[in-house]
């Protein structure tokens, strides 16, 4: 084949590689959107979770914000105890004849385990408050969230100072893929003792919403 031919070649080989790329990024930028779309209504649901107690006990209803929701979809499991194991206590808010916990989910008082049972892409998200009630030493708190296969999902740290000014943080993660009946506990790490730090236990909880599922 001499040189010419494979110059004619050539112009024929870029527009498929050109083609490609587009198709590519194409792909990776719908999937992103997707992903965005769903992380973005999840957190217009997470803005909406300090009210839930606050409604709860005013009221015994939902913030509206919710309700416009698929409440399938979400749970919302709020601190019931301080930390004083390695795993945390979880329950879900009551308002009215309902909770916060939707059909797709349920919790397991003995494990501490929220599972859900429908397979997909979540978004998972906690607030942790803590106060000093008197004279409090600095330390450092995480808390993980993993599965029953020890995979950890979210890691939440909270840096706790010599003041007695509350300490609030709140971290959120998108899950990829998580199988149906995966079973999510928290497990706690503290640096050093906390002394007089204290769990503001209705201000401290996590919540979930599916993002996508497979058909």
């Amino acid at each position: 084949m001499s040189s010419a031919d494979v110059e004619s070649l050539e112009p024929r080989a870029r527009p498929r590689s050109r083609c490609l790329d587009v198709c590519l990024v194409g792909s990776v930028t719908t999937l992103f959107a997707l992903v965005l779309g769903g992380a973005g209504a999840a957190l217009m649901f997470v803005k909406d979770l300090p009210d839930v107690a606050e409604s709860q006990r005013s009221h015994g209803q939902m913030p509206s914000g919710l309700l416009s929701y698929q409440m399938q979809n979400f749970a919302y499991m709020r601190a019931t105890s301080q930390i004083v194991s390695d795993v945390m206590k979880w329950e879900p808010v009551k308002y009215g004849n309902g909770t916060t916990m939707g059909s797709r989910y349920s919790y397991n008082t003995n494990q501490e385990a929220l599972t859900v049972s429908q397979q997909g892409s979540y978004f998972l998200y906690t607030q942790l408050r803590f106060t000093c009630v008197h004279k409090c030493n600095s330390t450092t708190l995480t808390v993980t969230f993993q599965d029953q296969f020890a995979v950890k999902h979210l890691s939440c740290t909270v840096k706790l100072p010599e003041n007695f000014e509350p300490v609030m943080n709140k971290c959120w993660t998108v899950i990829p893929h998580l199988k149906g009946e995966s079973r999510i506990l928290a497990r706690v790490s503290v640096q050093s003792s906390m002394d007089n730090w204290k769990l503001d236990m209705n201000s401290s909880g996590f919540g979930m919403f599916l993002v996508d599922s497979p058909l």
